[in-house]
């Protein structure tokens, strides 16, 4: 399941893909192939990680291991396999404040 909005593909994490440095230059092979434990659990659900009530979960805030060696076109930079975290610390701060506030006003 990829998204757009207003013409802008949306991964299952929420990541616009057309701003990814990775996507833009053909490096990654988008979420269907990435099948990374972010995007298997989002496919499961039928939804994207925004809409989830976890969000931000576990997966976010540890991130998600990716063999880089396996995607086509990162086999030759030898990275092997990396923690990916498609959120910064501070993003995952923000969104757990926002998500408090929003359930104390409820």
């Amino acid at each position: 399941m990829k998204n757009k909005v207003k013409d802008q593909l949306i991964g299952y994490c929420g990541i616009c893909c057309s701003i990814c440095n990775s996507y833009k230059n053909n490096r990654c092979p988008g979420c269907p192939e990435l099948d990374c434990e972010i995007s298997q659990c989002a496919k499961s659900r039928d939804i994207f990680c925004f809409s989830c009530e976890s969000f931000p979960c576990k997966l976010h805030e540890e991130g998600t291991e990716i063999d880089m060696d396996e995607l086509e076109g990162f086999e030759d930079l030898d990275l092997g396999k990396v923690k990916w975290k498609p959120y910064s610390e501070i993003s995952i701060k923000v969104s757990k404040l926002l998500k408090k506030k929003h359930n104390t006003e409820k």
